[in-house]
């Protein structure tokens, strides 16, 4: 599974705004450590699988993306896990809409993953409240074995060719977009899937898009639209 590296120690060349953009991220993930406790969090993996007989521990340090906490899930067969706590995973941090949307991400993942082949992970449970034993929202889901496409797009120590590698790279991708394309939607805007009586409804909401650089940003919404046509208008109109 593709996750991001250590926690950001500096942020150089950028804006006044951009570094504080950076600072305030790496406050919210080291804020998020100081309460996420790992053998609670193993306890939990091992009461969701739901097997007795097996031990669990966390491996390595915790990693992060732009937006989750990582946690990767050791079981003593051998068997791995990951735990994605949400960034702004806070009480005082953490809103209803994104609750929305770290149900959408887990339900939207389900249905491409029972629709394609596409090789995505298996979510085994999510919580998006804090009224469970680790006190915030999580995400459980499988182990992807793999290496990032940014680690070898330019690596050339492979047994092939880079342009090779890039070619099969690029196939893959293509292979993947080909069996999406054959989902067709009545609308263009931000999926939710929040409903309490289906699981795989699907549902449109307004885009948020943002204008300008750096302090000069300015965030909006448009949309849903009707059609691709009617998006690429408004999307040129806004930019």
């Amino acid at each position: 599974m593709a996750v991001a590296g250590d926690l950001p120690t500096e942020a150089t060349s950028m804006s006044s705004s951009s570094a504080d953009e950076v600072d305030e991220d790496e406050a919210e993930f080291h804020a998020l450590l100081a309460v996420i406790s790992a053998p609670v969090l193993t306890q939990i993996a091992i009461e969701i699988r739901g097997e007795a007989g097996h031990t669990c521990t966390v491996e390595g340090d915790p990693l992060n993306g732009s937006y989750n906490l990582v946690y990767i899930l050791q079981f003593s067969d051998g068997l791995k896990w990951v735990a994605r706590i949400p960034r702004r995973g806070l009480r005082e941090k953490f809103t209803n809409d994104e609750a929305i949307n770290m149900l959408t991400q887990a339900r939207f993942l389900r249905f491409i993953r029972e629709s394609t082949r596409i090789p995505l992970p298996e979510v085994f449970h999510i919580d998006t409240t804090f009224d469970n034993k680790l006190g915030a929202p999580f995400m459980m889901m499988s182990w992807i074995e793999g290496t990032t496409v940014r680690a070898l797009w330019h690596d050339t120590s492979g047994p092939t060719l880079l342009e090779r590698r890039r070619e099969r790279i690029l196939q893959t991708v293509a292979a993947a977009m080909l069996q999406l394309e054959r989902f067709q939607f009545p609308s263009l805007g931000k999926i939710v899937m929040s409903s309490e009586q289906d699981d795989r409804k699907i549902e449109w909401e307004p885009v948020t898009v943002t204008k300008g650089l750096f302090e000069e940003q300015e965030k909006f919404e448009i949309g849903p639209f009707q059609d691709t046509r009617e998006y690429l208008r408004t999307a040129l109109q806004t930019s």
